[in-house]
């Protein structure tokens, strides 16, 4: 019924990619994944009486007009990333110490960012990641145990696509880094305050931890949408 139903829209559809049918049927997987409805059409390479004797037929992937540039950006983005053309999203993440929510969101990103982040991380009085965290980050396969504190003054002139403060104190206090694509600000308790008894204080160093995940894996969705991959 979906397919009928695009048939009626037919006229507001436009080809976005042709080929032949195998790669045509991955490219229309590709845009489906994506949210864009399509549809396609087999045709005949000319040549002969009987064309399908000649050579393989071929499939027009077709797409709603309005979408016909989002969907040419993400087939552009499949071929490079299929040829390892695309270059990495560069991404910084900041807090004052650099030993908990910082230390987490790189090692998030880096491990399910499916290889198209460069991700560091950072603080404006590092300390490097402290054993709790590299314990609670290991206990749902995360290893971040080679990392290390690094200034954030480190970082000012690099190319940056995101600069991402995870406390409020580095937000205020995070320096200008002149030529960085977006900067964000993502709000986090600081598990180096927490008070309590210790089983109290992981639990809420564990709530952290899955809040970060949270957001790094929304961060993930929402980057791919903006850039049709």
């Amino acid at each position: 019924m979906a397919q009928d139903n695009d048939r009626l829209q037919y006229v507001d559809m436009v080809t976005v990619w042709s080929g032949d049918s195998p790669r045509g049927e991955v490219m229309r997987a590709v845009l489906n994944a994506r949210g864009l409805r399509t549809i396609t059409d087999d045709w005949l390479p000319s040549g002969g009486i009987f064309p399908s004797m000649m050579s393989q037929a071929g499939m027009k992937v077709k797409v709603l007009a309005p979408y016909a540039e989002s969907a040419a950006q993400i087939i552009e983005n499949a071929k490079k990333e299929a040829a390892g053309e695309l270059d990495p999203i560069r991404v910084l993440f900041v807090c004052t110490h650099n030993k908990y929510r910082s230390q987490m969101a790189e090692g998030f990103l880096d491990a399910l960012g499916g290889g198209r982040f460069e991700v560091y991380s950072a603080g404006t009085n590092p300390q490097g990641p402290t054993p709790a965290a590299i314990r609670l980050m290991d206990e749902i396969g995360v290893d971040i145990s080679d990392h290390r504190g690094r200034h954030v003054d480190e970082f000012v002139g690099e190319n940056l696509d995101y600069v991402i403060t995870v406390c409020d104190d580095a937000n205020e206090s995070c320096p200008v880094f002149p030529g960085v694509g977006e900067r964000l600000h993502w709000s986090f308790d600081d598990p180096s305050k927490f008070l309590g008894p210790p089983e109290e204080i992981e639990k809420k160093t564990r709530d952290v931890r899955d809040a970060i995940r949270d957001r790094v894996i929304e961060f993930i969705r929402t980057v791919a949408k903006r850039i049709g991959n």
